[in-house]
């Protein structure tokens, strides 16, 4: 373990450097990830011009779940945008033998070798988001509920990362996956409404089977104090087996995968 916080350190320097040479496109990312995020504020106010609430969901509920799933979309953007779609093209041209030669467990340099700091740039606006909307409702918070909020923050960082990386992992066989990376980018969206306005094929397809919706929606529960056994069990159960799957299927796929050395 304290090996790899040694290799995450120095990777994490390496990143820092790569600022400093390319300031202008760190700024510019800051300011391309600003610019989505307050698009997508205008976005809610203006369907709460017209509705008074989403599925008993009021605007500043509504707030709190886009605040959670942009602090989720912003931390999985920072470590795995820059690695997880371009698996796809390490495995065509054969450089993913660099990556498995190294003395250290594949999946985990694959997965974060190049941190993109830009996306840094919605964390803040999305926790100010969660504090200016939670105050508005006037609810009681605990520090258990806090606690609670954060240990289902990780859980739902973890079932992200294991849903992209299942998917990119399919390159091994099928080269153009890019329709892949592009799917899951498309459904991040869906994070952003509340789980009650799906029904039917809907909600057991987002639920069950892609469970985006679970990733925003349960932290979301902890701090309005609704607390739904149900959907946290959901949670956490699929990000423990989605992870352990990704573990597996990676060590499967590997079987398959043609070097460049043949």
């Amino acid at each position: 373990m304290k090996r790899y916080i040694k290799l995450f350190k120095a990777i994490l320097k390496i990143n820092l450097k790569n600022i400093m040479v390319y300031r202008a496109n760190f700024f510019l990312n800051l300011v391309d990830s600003l610019v989505w995020f307050v698009i997508t504020i205008i976005f809610f106010n203006s369907i709460f011009n017209i509705l008074n609430n989403i599925n008993d969901w009021n605007i500043y509920e509504i707030y709190i779940l886009i605040g959670i799933s942009e602090l989720i979309k912003s931390l999985i953007f920072i470590f795995f945008i820059n690695n997880l779609p371009y698996i796809p093209t390490l495995v065509n041209r054969g450089t993913l033998d660099y990556i498995l030669t190294k003395p250290v467990n594949s999946q985990f340099l694959l997965s974060a070798r190049k941190l993109d700091l830009g996306n840094i740039g919605n964390i803040v606006p999305s926790i100010f988001l969660i504090i200016f909307a939670h105050l508005q409702i006037g609810q009681n918070i605990s520090v258990i509920s806090i606690l609670y909020f954060f240990i289902l923050l990780i859980f739902s960082f973890l079932l992200s990362y294991s849903i992209w990386f299942i998917l990119m992992t399919l390159s091994i066989w099928f080269t153009k996956v890019d329709n892949a990376h592009e799917l899951f980018l498309g459904v991040m969206p869906l994070m952003r409404y509340p789980a009650s306005i799906y029904q039917g094929v809907s909600r057991i397809v987002f639920i069950f089977v892609f469970p985006i919706i679970l990733i925003s929606n349960v932290p979301a529960y902890a701090l309005l104090n609704r607390f739904e056994i149900f959907s946290t069990l959901i949670l956490l159960v699929y990000a423990i087996i989605f992870f352990i799957i990704s573990i597996f299927f990676w060590k499967f796929a590997l079987k398959y995968y043609s070097s460049a050395g043949g």
